[in-house]
């Protein structure tokens, strides 16, 4: 399987690769709280993927905060979109130049290939569906994972009342458990609820630490696991 490059471009100019007002309001409450659960970790120093870049703004405020703290770290910012690379070397302007910074095409579902298993330390994947929530991308996430790896992830509120209003059935199809439809043919698609997320993501020794709703209305969820 591999990313649908068609589809996510016409989406992201869609969206203004989510550089937007609005967007960048839930990125600076998203990273408020991906920061803190950071800096609990207390490590001397933070290796840190980011799979979906996007406008590469989330990052360009988690590096500020590690600079801030004066904490060492390695950022790599990847996307399946040259053109969102690109929008992220823009939008972090002097820090895209710093050695602890680099740049990769990437593609989720080919990620265990491309990097390798038990090689990155912090995962940090974001925009409501994150591309490394789909189902078909969890195990492959969770492979490149070391041992006691982070991976910090968003998913869509199913439970937000103009979501749910939008698209009653839909929301609670996305809220049944893993067991009751794992089947379904669009494999894609991953399951919202608390204990379905919880029980899919434990499937590949993911376990789920954390689970916040940042904001309400659309805000999404945020989730912190680690691997086994």
């Amino acid at each position: 399987m591999k990313g649908d490059v068609s589809k996510w471009r016409a989406i992201s100019k869609k969206l203004k690769y989510w550089d937007t007002e609005k967007a960048r309001k839930i990125q600076e409450l998203e990273s408020r709280k991906i920061i803190q659960w950071l800096l609990e970790l207390e490590l001397s120093k933070y290796h840190i993927l980011e799979i979906g870049c996007g406008n590469g703004y989330l990052g360009y405020l988690i590096i500020s905060a590690l600079r801030k703290h004066k904490i060492p770290f390695s950022y790599q910012f990847t996307d399946l979109l040259s053109e969102c690379l690109d929008k992220a070397k823009v939008n972090l302007k002097e820090l895209s130049t710093l050695p602890e910074i680099i740049f990769n095409k990437l593609d989720v579902f080919s990620i265990d290939k491309s990097l390798g298993a038990e090689s990155q330390e912090i995962i940090i994947s974001t925009g409501f569906s994150s591309a490394a929530t789909y189902k078909d991308a969890v195990p492959k996430v969770a492979k490149v994972l070391k041992p006691k790896g982070i991976l910090i992830c968003d998913f869509v509120n199913n439970l937000s009342l103009p979501i749910f209003l939008k698209g009653w059935q839909r929301s609670i199809q996305r809220m049944r458990l893993v067991g009751t439809n794992a089947q379904d043919s669009d494999s894609k698609y991953y399951h919202f609820g608390k204990r379905g997320i919880k029980e899919y993501f434990e499937l590949y020794n993911l376990e789920l630490i954390k689970l916040i709703s940042i904001g309400w209305m659309k805000n999404p969820l945020l989730a912190m696991f680690r691997k086994h």
